[in-house]
């Protein structure tokens, strides 16, 4: 009994660290991290992760390792107080992307 209670508190131990070092878990068509770069223009918000998009597969990045989220998105206000607010705090976010997008597009995203 021991050493399962050890096993899960090192397991615990692991996944914080690694949670607080921005380490990306980009799968094919998902990111989360915490937010590298972020910035916003006319036409919409460009969001680089900290740790890059190694990974990511289904849909094309703008150069320099870019996702984007247009201002003609419905839901791009909501968005953007979500990804302020992870910015400030230094939150990791997951970024789901629209399938063979290009320039990869979020679809939807989360904060733990």
């Amino acid at each position: 009994m021991k050493g399962i209670r050890g096993s899960i508190l090192v397991g615990a131990l692991v996944a914080q660290v690694a949670s607080q070092m921005g380490i990306a878990a980009c799968t094919a068509g998902s990111c989360s991290d915490t937010i590298g770069t972020l910035y916003v223009t006319s036409t919409g918000v460009y969001i680089r992760p900290t740790a890059g998009l190694t990974g990511l597969t289904n849909c094309t990045p703008l150069t320099g390792g870019y996702l984007t989220i247009p201002t003609t998105d419905p839901n791009y206000s909501s968005y953007y107080a979500l990804l302020l607010a992870a910015n400030f705090t230094g939150q990791s976010i997951t970024l789901r992307l629209t399938d063979n997008s290009s320039p990869c597009t979020v679809a939807y995203m989360t904060n733990p």
